[in-house]
C-alpha cells in the first residue's frame, strides 16, 4: 500500500476495502450473509454499556451487545465491527494505522472512525449522497431525504453526507438518558448534568478538512441548541458552539432536528457553497 499523507486518503483507502468486500455481499447483508462469506461468528453478549459491540479477533467472532435494542443501531454495529474485520485483515493498512498512531487513544479514535465511514458506505453508497449533495445543495434536510429510502439508517446518512460535504462542517447524533458510566469517568464535562437527565454524543462525524475530532459520549448544555430540540421534528437553524468536549466556544451556524429518537446537529464551520456552485473534489 502506498503511503498515505493525509486524513482523507486514509478514510479513501477503507472505502475503496469495503467497496471491494461489498462485490461478494448482496444488498444490506444480513448476519448469515457475513458468516456464510467470511469466516466469522456473530453473537450477542453482554458487553461494557459504552461498547454496542466487539469484534475478538483471537476467536474469529463478532459480538452484539444485548443492551442494544434498536434495530438501525444493531444494524450499524454489526457492519461496523466488519469493518474492524476487514482492516484486520490488510496487514499493510493495519501496520500503517499504528504507526500513523502510536498513542492507543489516537490510533483508537482514528480506527472507531475510519470503521464507522466503512459501516455507512454498507449501507449508503456514497455515488448517491453526492449525486443528493449536486442537485439539492447541502443541508441538514438531506438526511430527511435519504432516510425516506429504508432500509437507511440515521447514523450512515449522517456520516456520508458530512464526508461528502462541500465545505467543512461537524455532525452528531445524541441520544437523551443515562450516560454509559465507564464513559462518564474521568471526562471532563462539556456540561454538568445529573446521570439520568443527559444528551449525550452517541456518534460524531467531521469532514476530511476539520482539524478537530469530536468526542464520542461527550455531554451536551441544556442550554445548547441540541438539547433546546428534543422533541421537535422540524429543522431548527441558529448559531451555537460544536459541542467539543474542552468546551471549547466556537460558535457557528447549525442545524438540528429530532429524528428516529435522536437529536441530529450539522455545524458548518464553513459555509455551504451555493447549489450552483461547482464542486472543487
Amino acid at each position: 500500500m502506498e503511503t498515505l499523507v493525509s486524513d482523507r486518503q486514509l478514510r479513501e483507502q477503507v472505502i475503496k476495502l469495503v467497496q471491494t468486500a461489498c462485490q461478494k455481499l448482496p444488498r444490506y447483508p444480513s448476519i448469515s450473509d457475513i458468516e456464510s462469506f467470511f469466516p466469522l461468528q456473530v453473537h450477542e453478549d453482554n458487553l461494557p454499556a459504552n461498547k454496542d459491540g466487539a469484534y475478538i479477533e483471537q476467536e474469529s467472532k463478532i459480538v452484539i451487545n444485548k443492551l442494544v435494542t434498536s434495530e438501525e443501531r444493531r444494524q450499524f454495529t454489526l457492519y461496523h465491527e466488519l469493518v474492524h474485520y476487514l482492516i484486520r485483515l490488510d496487514n499493510d493498512l493495519y501496520s500503517y494505522l499504528h504507526d500513523a498512531y502510536p498513542k492507543t487513544t489516537d490510533f483508537d479514535r482514528t480506527i472507531e472512525l475510519v470503521c464507522n465511514i466503512g459501516a455507512a458506505e454498507l449501507i449508503l453508497p456514497r455515488e448517491n449522497v453526492r449525486s443528493l449533495i449536486d442537485q439539492k445543495g447541502f443541508s441538514l434536510s438531506l438526511l430527511l431525504d435519504l432516510c425516506q429510502l429504508r432500509p437507511v439508517s440515521g447514523p450512515a446518512a449522517l456520516i456520508q453526507l458530512v464526508q461528502y460535504a462541500p465545505n467543512r462542517c461537524y455532525g452528531v447524533i445524541c441520544e437523551h438518558g443515562i450516560l454509559p458510566i465507564s464513559a462518564n469517568a474521568n471526562q471532563k464535562a462539556f456540561v454538568d448534568q445529573s446521570p439520568t437527565d443527559t444528551l449525550y454524543i452517541l456518534y460524531a462525524i467531521w469532514s476530511p478538512s476539520s482539524q478537530y475530532p469530536i468526542a464520542r459520549f461527550t455531554r451536551i448544555s441544556k442550554d445548547h441548541i441540541l438539547f433546546m430540540n428534543l422533541s421537535n421534528q422540524t429543522i431548527i437553524k441558529g448559531k451555537d458552539r460544536i459541542p467539543f468536549r474542552s468546551g471549547k466556544n466556537w460558535q457557528v451556524p447549525c442545524e438540528v432536528c429530532f429524528f428516529r429518537n435522536n437529536v441530529y446537529g450539522l455545524f458548518h464551520a464553513t459555509p455551504p457553497p451555493n447549489v450552483q456552485q461547482p464542486r472543487l473534489l
